[in-house]
Protein backbone atom coordinates (compact mmCIF):
# COMPACT_ATOMS: atom_id res chain seq x y z
CA UNK A 1 0.00 0.00 0.00
CA UNK A 2 1.34 3.44 -0.91
CA UNK A 3 1.83 6.34 1.46
CA UNK A 4 -1.23 8.12 0.03
CA UNK A 5 -3.26 4.96 0.48
CA UNK A 6 -2.27 4.76 4.16
CA UNK A 7 -2.96 8.44 4.80
CA UNK A 8 -6.30 8.60 2.91
CA UNK A 9 -8.44 7.07 5.71
CA UNK A 10 -6.97 9.52 8.22
CA UNK A 11 -7.62 12.50 5.98
CA UNK A 12 -11.20 11.44 5.33
CA UNK A 13 -11.87 11.08 9.06
CA UNK A 14 -10.99 14.32 10.78
CA UNK A 15 -11.43 12.68 14.16
CA UNK A 16 -8.96 9.81 13.95
CA UNK A 17 -9.33 7.35 16.81
CA UNK A 18 -6.57 8.14 19.29
CA UNK A 19 -2.88 8.78 19.12
CA UNK A 20 -2.04 5.35 17.71
CA UNK A 21 -3.21 6.34 14.23
CA UNK A 22 -1.27 9.63 14.39
CA UNK A 23 1.93 7.87 15.44
CA UNK A 24 1.44 5.26 12.73
CA UNK A 25 1.22 8.09 10.20
CA UNK A 26 4.38 9.72 11.57
CA UNK A 27 6.17 6.36 11.31
CA UNK A 28 5.13 6.06 7.65
CA UNK A 29 6.31 9.59 6.93
CA UNK A 30 9.67 9.03 8.66
CA UNK A 31 10.20 5.84 6.67
CA UNK A 32 9.75 7.88 3.51
CA UNK A 33 12.50 10.27 4.61
CA UNK A 34 15.04 7.55 5.41
CA UNK A 35 17.93 7.09 3.00
CA UNK A 36 17.43 4.26 0.51
CA UNK A 37 18.82 0.91 1.52
CA UNK A 38 21.49 -0.61 -0.62
CA UNK A 39 20.51 -3.77 -2.36
CA UNK A 40 22.55 -6.76 -1.27
CA UNK A 41 25.20 -7.80 -3.79
CA UNK A 42 23.90 -10.13 -6.47
CA UNK A 43 24.80 -13.77 -6.04
CA UNK A 44 26.58 -15.03 -9.11
CA UNK A 45 25.83 -18.40 -10.61
CA UNK A 46 28.79 -20.78 -10.51
CA UNK A 47 29.71 -23.15 -13.34
CA UNK A 48 27.90 -26.03 -11.59
CA UNK A 49 24.66 -23.98 -11.50
CA UNK A 50 24.63 -23.20 -7.78
CA UNK A 51 24.74 -19.66 -6.43
CA UNK A 52 27.81 -18.15 -4.79
CA UNK A 53 27.38 -17.66 -1.04
CA UNK A 54 30.32 -15.44 -0.13
CA UNK A 55 31.96 -12.39 -1.72
CA UNK A 56 35.06 -14.51 -2.37
CA UNK A 57 33.01 -17.01 -4.38
CA UNK A 58 31.42 -14.10 -6.29
CA UNK A 59 34.90 -12.76 -7.09
CA UNK A 60 35.97 -16.20 -8.27
CA UNK A 61 32.98 -16.41 -10.62
CA UNK A 62 33.78 -12.93 -11.98
CA UNK A 63 37.44 -13.88 -12.48
CA UNK A 64 36.49 -17.03 -14.42
CA UNK A 65 33.96 -15.16 -16.56
CA UNK A 66 36.29 -12.29 -17.45
CA UNK A 67 39.28 -14.55 -18.09
CA UNK A 68 37.16 -16.47 -20.60
CA UNK A 69 35.85 -13.24 -22.12
CA UNK A 70 39.09 -11.26 -22.36
CA UNK A 71 41.65 -14.06 -22.22
CA UNK A 72 40.98 -15.26 -25.76
CA UNK A 73 43.59 -14.96 -28.46
CA UNK A 74 42.64 -12.36 -31.05
CA UNK A 75 41.88 -13.72 -34.49
CA UNK A 76 41.98 -11.44 -37.50
CA UNK A 77 43.53 -11.22 -40.94
CA UNK A 78 46.54 -8.84 -40.77
CA UNK A 79 46.31 -8.18 -44.52
CA UNK A 80 43.15 -6.15 -43.81
CA UNK A 81 45.27 -3.49 -42.11
CA UNK A 82 46.96 -2.71 -45.42
CA UNK A 83 43.57 -1.99 -47.02
CA UNK A 84 42.60 0.68 -44.45
CA UNK A 85 42.62 4.22 -45.86
CA UNK A 86 45.57 6.23 -44.58
CA UNK A 87 45.38 9.90 -43.70
CA UNK A 88 47.63 12.36 -45.44
CA UNK A 89 50.55 13.78 -43.49
CA UNK A 90 49.69 17.25 -42.19
CA UNK A 91 52.28 19.50 -43.75
CA UNK A 92 53.83 21.76 -41.14
CA UNK A 93 53.17 19.34 -38.30
CA UNK A 94 55.82 16.83 -39.34
CA UNK A 95 58.73 18.60 -37.65
CA UNK A 96 59.62 20.19 -34.32
CA UNK A 97 58.61 23.88 -34.36
CA UNK A 98 61.37 26.25 -35.40
CA UNK A 99 62.41 29.33 -33.43
CA UNK A 100 60.52 31.55 -35.88
CA UNK A 101 57.33 29.47 -35.43
CA UNK A 102 57.64 29.71 -31.64
CA UNK A 103 58.15 33.49 -31.87
CA UNK A 104 55.11 33.82 -34.17
CA UNK A 105 52.91 31.64 -31.94
CA UNK A 106 53.78 33.57 -28.77
CA UNK A 107 53.20 36.89 -30.52
CA UNK A 108 49.65 35.73 -31.39
CA UNK A 109 48.77 34.88 -27.77
CA UNK A 110 45.89 36.96 -26.42
CA UNK A 111 46.11 38.66 -23.04
CA UNK A 112 43.42 36.56 -21.37
CA UNK A 113 43.34 34.42 -18.26
CA UNK A 114 46.31 32.11 -17.67
CA UNK A 115 46.28 28.67 -19.25
CA UNK A 116 47.04 25.28 -17.68
CA UNK A 117 50.57 26.40 -16.81
CA UNK A 118 49.23 29.24 -14.66
CA UNK A 119 51.27 31.79 -16.64
CA UNK A 120 49.63 34.71 -18.47
CA UNK A 121 50.15 35.23 -22.20
CA UNK A 122 52.07 38.45 -21.53
CA UNK A 123 54.45 36.52 -19.32
CA UNK A 124 55.15 34.00 -22.11
CA UNK A 125 55.72 36.93 -24.46
CA UNK A 126 58.09 38.51 -21.95
CA UNK A 127 59.95 35.21 -21.61
CA UNK A 128 60.59 34.91 -25.34
CA UNK A 129 61.83 38.51 -25.46
CA UNK A 130 65.12 37.50 -23.77
CA UNK A 131 67.61 34.87 -24.89
CA UNK A 132 67.50 32.88 -21.61
CA UNK A 133 63.72 32.97 -21.49
CA UNK A 134 63.41 31.98 -25.14
CA UNK A 135 65.74 29.03 -24.56
CA UNK A 136 63.48 27.87 -21.75
CA UNK A 137 60.31 28.23 -23.87
CA UNK A 138 62.02 26.42 -26.78
CA UNK A 139 62.92 23.56 -24.42
CA UNK A 140 59.30 23.31 -23.17
CA UNK A 141 57.88 23.32 -26.72
CA UNK A 142 60.36 20.72 -27.95
CA UNK A 143 59.75 18.54 -24.91
CA UNK A 144 55.99 18.66 -25.45
CA UNK A 145 56.38 18.03 -29.17
CA UNK A 146 58.48 14.91 -28.70
CA UNK A 147 56.84 13.41 -25.59
CA UNK A 148 53.25 14.71 -25.94
CA UNK A 149 53.26 15.43 -22.20
CA UNK A 150 52.32 18.75 -20.68
CA UNK A 151 55.05 20.26 -18.52
CA UNK A 152 54.65 19.58 -14.83
CA UNK A 153 54.41 22.31 -12.24
CA UNK A 154 58.09 21.77 -11.39
CA UNK A 155 59.11 22.55 -14.97
CA UNK A 156 56.95 25.64 -15.25
CA UNK A 157 58.28 26.80 -11.89
CA UNK A 158 61.60 27.27 -13.69
CA UNK A 159 59.84 29.95 -15.74
CA UNK A 160 59.42 31.94 -12.57
CA UNK A 161 63.13 31.61 -11.89
CA UNK A 162 63.95 32.81 -15.43
CA UNK A 163 62.09 36.05 -14.85
CA UNK A 164 64.65 38.53 -13.67
CA UNK A 165 64.65 42.28 -13.27
CA UNK A 166 65.34 42.63 -17.00
CA UNK A 167 62.05 40.93 -17.94
CA UNK A 168 60.05 42.59 -15.17
CA UNK A 169 60.90 45.98 -16.63
CA UNK A 170 59.61 45.11 -20.11
CA UNK A 171 56.31 46.70 -21.17
CA UNK A 172 54.76 43.27 -21.92
CA UNK A 173 55.19 42.13 -18.32
CA UNK A 174 53.82 45.26 -16.59
CA UNK A 175 53.07 44.07 -13.06
CA UNK A 176 52.28 40.48 -13.96
CA UNK A 177 55.62 39.45 -12.49
CA UNK A 178 55.02 41.14 -9.13
CA UNK A 179 55.04 38.57 -6.38
CA UNK A 180 56.56 35.86 -8.58
CA UNK A 181 59.88 35.74 -6.72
Amino acid sequence: MTLCGKLAPLIRRPTAPGLAAAWATVKVLKAGLAPPRRAPPAKMKKADGSLADTPEENASVFADTFSQLYGREASFDPSVLNNLPQRQVAVGLDHVPTDDEIQLATSKLHATAPGPSGLHARLWQALVSTSDGFGFVRHLVQHFWTTEELPTAARTARAHACIGEEIQSTPQCKGLCKGVH
